[in-house]
C-alpha cells in the first residue's frame, strides 16, 4: 500500500496538494496542543489528535500521512538528533515522537458519547498508560 500511496503522491499534483495541506493543518494544530499542554492551557487544546489518522492506521498506511504530519510537527532542524541521519531513521524517530509527545503531555480524555468507556480503558489513562486502540 505505501508503494502506491508514494506513487500517487509523486504522479497526481492534486493529490500532492491536498495531501501537502492536510498535513500542514494538523501539524499546525497538533504543535499548538502541545503548547498549550505544556503551557497549562488547557482550555484551548484543538481536536485535532482525535481526528489525526492513527500511526500505522490503514488510513496512514495508504496515504502515509502520519509521517508527512510527524515531519512537520518535528522538522530536522528542531533537533540536533536529526541531523546527519539517513532518511528512514528521521522519519522512525519523528513517528515515534508523535506517540512519546501525545503520553507525555495529555492528562485529559475527551469522551464522545458513542464510545461508552470501560473501566480498563479509565484505569490506564488515570495511570497515563500509553493506550492505542484500533478500530475494527
Amino acid at each position: 500500500m505505501a508503494e502506491k500511496a508514494l506513487a500517487r503522491y509523486t504522479n497526481d499534483p492534486n493529490y500532492q496538494f491536498l495531501h501537502d495541506q492536510i498535513s500542514a493543518l494538523f501539524a499546525e494544530l497538533l504543535s499548538s496542543d502541545i503548547k498549550c499542554l505544556k503551557s497549562e492551557k488547557y482550555g484551548k487544546v484543538s481536536l485535532a489528535a482525535k481526528w489525526c489518522p492513527s500511526l500505522d492506521s490503514s488510513y496512514d498506511q495508504s496515504t502515509l500521512i502520519c509521517e508527512s504530519i510527524a515531519k512537520k510537527v518535528f522538522p530536522r532542524d528542531s533537533d540536533p538528533e536529526y541531523e546527519g541521519i539517513v532518511e528512514s531513521h528521521y522519519a522512525f524517530k519523528v513517528r515515534a515522537g508523535i506517540a512519546h509527545s501525545w503520553k507525555e503531555e495529555c492528562t485529559h480524555m475527551l469522551v464522545d458519547e458513542s464510545m461508552p468507556v470501560k473501566e480498563d480503558l479509565f484505569d490506564a489513562i488515570v495511570a497515563q498508560n500509553l493506550l492505542f486502540l484500533k478500530a475494527g
